[in-house]
């Protein structure tokens, strides 16, 4: 299941809201392959021919788009190899360019900070609910 994550931040008003972590969907390969961008798609779909297509999983993690100066959703699609080594591939933010990705159960526990992406503040992060 995953969660429903508020940012704020308390200097500038910066304010987002995320559906992050993992849904019920999320084990059906043709249903989650549509989250990525075309680029990410590819390298996804190279790396399951050649690693298999049984061992990977899917989340969103939170990504900060220093391009956009948005706080956004980014999926993310790990693949294990056959020496159990993780492949991780993530899609970039909407705007096309890569956003700095966070897993969320590290910011909402404190063990990362988000930074405002327009004035640099701390960020203000609450879970707000569950959505699956």
């Amino acid at each position: 299941m995953g969660q429903i994550v508020s940012v704020r931040c308390p200097k500038c008003g910066y304010s987002a809201t995320l559906n992050v972590g993992v849904g019920k969907k999320y084990n059906e390969f043709e249903y989650v392959i549509e989250l990525f961008d075309d680029e990410a798609k590819e390298k996804i779909r190279e790396a399951i021919n050649k690693h298999g297509s049984k061992n990977w999983n899917v989340r969103i993690d939170i990504g900060v788009c220093s391009k956009c100066k948005k706080v956004v959703e980014i999926p993310i699609f790990t693949v294990m190899t056959e020496a159990g080594e993780p492949i991780v591939i993530a899609s970039k933010c909407k705007c096309g360019s890569r956003a700095k990705t966070f897993e969320v159960d590290r910011v909402i526990y404190g063990k990362d900070e988000l930074l405002c992406p327009l004035c640099g503040e701390d960020l203000k992060v609450e879970v707000r609910g569950l959505w699956d």
